[in-house]
């Protein structure tokens, strides 16, 4: 049950709805969609956005979503999450931030690598992914900095202000990237 009492909205992705969304993820390129083909998306509440996690039992790779935050997303808004993940996973995000001191200041730094990666170099327009402006970016991140582009996540991490004035939006978590105990499924 959810804070309201009530039961969490049950959302499943359909083989034909699967499949669509693999196609349209080969437009920016095959290793997302690959990779979303060798993984499974599960709907839960115990993420607030988005995670993506290697099921401990090493069974796949979870694609793991809030069922209302993936309702109000736009088909590119989703693609964008998806490849989003992928990305968290071929970078190795999970062994370089998994004794992280600061994993909120992690967050925000592998977001920065990511976000721009896929708007720099996997055609995903900016504004459609982020109409308000308020996600993970060199500019929402690092304000008025002279800040490098195209670096690794170390770099932004090591530069990450003291606080922030308006706390830039995280697009999913990382506390997952090393495994997972879910077990729940999907429809298939």
């Amino acid at each position: 049950q959810n804070e309201e009492g009530s039961q969490p909205e049950d959302i499943h992705i359909s083989y034909d709805e699967f499949y669509a969304i693999s196609r349209r993820l080969e437009r920016y390129h095959s290793v997302f969609y690959q990779l979303w083909e060798l993984g499974r998306p599960v709907f839960t509440e115990q993420v607030p956005t988005a995670a993506v996690a290697f099921n401990k039992q090493g069974r796949c790779i979870e694609f793991m979503f809030n069922p209302i935050f993936w309702k109000n997303l736009t088909p590119t808004q989703r693609e964008f999450v998806i490849s989003h993940e992928c990305l968290h996973v071929i970078l190795k995000h999970g062994l370089r931030t998994n004794d992280a001191k600061n994993p909120r200041g992690c967050n925000f730094a592998l977001d920065v690598v990511v976000n721009h990666l896929l708007v720099d170099k996997f055609a995903f327009k900016r504004e459609d992914v982020d109409p308000n402006n308020d996600a993970c970016w060199i500019d929402t991140v690092f304000p008025g900095q002279q800040i490098e582009e195209n670096r690794e996540y170390e770099y932004y991490f090591n530069r990450l202000p003291e606080g922030w004035k308006k706390e830039p939006r995280l697009i999913d978590i990382h506390d997952l990237l090393n495994g997972s105990e879910s077990d729940e499924a999907i429809d298939k």
